[in-house]
């Protein structure tokens, strides 16, 4: 196992996804997530540790060992990319043997550990087929096997399911989670998808435009997200848009059909965001309004009928429109009571985007 370490690492790439003051640092043995949009820039990231690319500026660590200016081939690492590149005209065994061939390995050592690979990862019974005629969860396998063959000091993962159908993606990931976690492998794994991220991460990297937003582990991102733009993608919240009014020395701010005083607020007039999640939107019918609880009435315009729950939206009052999980039926068209519990809102500073409260 080993530490991975980059210190205020920059790379320009005119009109692409490059990195800004990047700095992060992934523990021995954790399954780290880079999550975020398509064009953030997490892809750089794996090629700056991998050596594909080379920094502008700032330096890159590898346990204590600096490895900035190394050939990828010095590095010990593994990448698995989202296009897998298995070579066609070789079998299982001989992509997954590549590696070693490349080192020259004897080839008892080599039969040796493509059998002990093959085994851990439930592939030996196919290293005579070709890839063409493999299911794309068997060919994802034979990709990670011909990572592990070397024994990288560290694993890195480029969206290697972006490709994969919804139901073997989410086997495959519970499978590289486990391979990981097993070897006791350091990882750094890429994705766009929120869910994925959450499932699989010990801690994530949220990135837009570049640049970390914030890092965490999935509870604090589902739970007390510090960033607004981590709050939308990873919890799914409602969010609201107001203005900060001042009266008689104290602040306040709109909130549907009510005034909410802000103990620390920002200067009046600045713009706040406030969010609440999805899940914490409680819906029916003759609620009893309560200290600390929000209430609304609205109209039902659209229902989501999901595996465990369905998904409600609604149009309230004051022309906002808000999504709710619910047990419950409604109908299209049908009025209800909408309660929004006051300690389950996040308020957020609308320029910075960090929360206020």
């Amino acid at each position: 196992m080993v530490s991975v370490r980059l210190e205020n690492v920059s790379k320009k790439v005119p009109g692409g996804s490059g990195v800004h003051g990047l700095n992060l640092n992934v523990e021995d043995g954790e399954f780290f997530v880079i999550a975020g949009p398509p064009g953030s820039g997490k892809s750089m990231v794996l090629r700056l540790i991998a050596g594909l690319e080379t920094p502008d500026e700032g330096k890159i660590y590898l346990g204590n060992e600096p490895i900035t200016d190394l050939p990828p081939h010095r590095r010990g690492i593994s990448m698995v990319f989202q296009s897998l590149a298995l070579y066609p005209n070789k079998t299982v065994f001989e992509n997954i043997a590549f590696p070693l061939r490349v080192q020259r390995l004897p080839e008892n050592e080599i039969r040796s550990r493509v059998k002990d690979v093959a085994g851990f990862l439930r592939i030996d019974h196919i290293l005579h087929k070709y890839p063409r005629f493999l299911s794309g969860g068997e060919q994802q396998r034979v990709a990670v096997a011909r990572a592990m063959i070397v024994r990288p000091k560290l694993f890195l993962f480029d969206q290697p399911l972006a490709n994969l159908d919804a139901i073997i993606r989410v086997a495959m990931r519970d499978e590289i989670r486990r391979i990981v976690k097993e070897t006791g492998t350091t990882a750094i794994y890429i994705t766009h998808e929120n869910v994925e991220a959450l499932s699989i991460a010990d801690r994530i990297a949220y990135m837009e435009k570049g640049r970390v937003v914030e890092i965490g582990t999935p509870e604090q991102f589902l739970n007390d997200p510090h960033d607004f733009r981590v709050a939308r993608y990873f919890a799914d919240v409602n969010y609201v848009e107001s203005l900060v009014e001042e009266r008689n020395g104290r602040t306040y701010v709109n909130f549907l059909s009510t005034k909410l005083e802000l103990p620390s607020a920002p200067a009046a007039g600045k713009k706040v965001i406030l969010a609440f999640k999805t899940s914490d939107v409680i819906l029916g019918k003759g609620i009893q309004p309560s200290d600390g609880v929000l209430m609304e009435r609205g109209e039902v315009t659209m229902v989501e009928e999901h595996v465990r729950s369905r998904i409600c939206s609604l149009k309230l009052s004051d022309g906002c429109e808000v999504r709710a999980y619910t047990g419950n039926r409604f109908e299209i068209g049908e009025q209800v009571d909408v309660m929004i519990r006051r300690d389950k809102l996040y308020i957020y500073d609308g320029e910075t985007m960090s929360r206020l409260s």
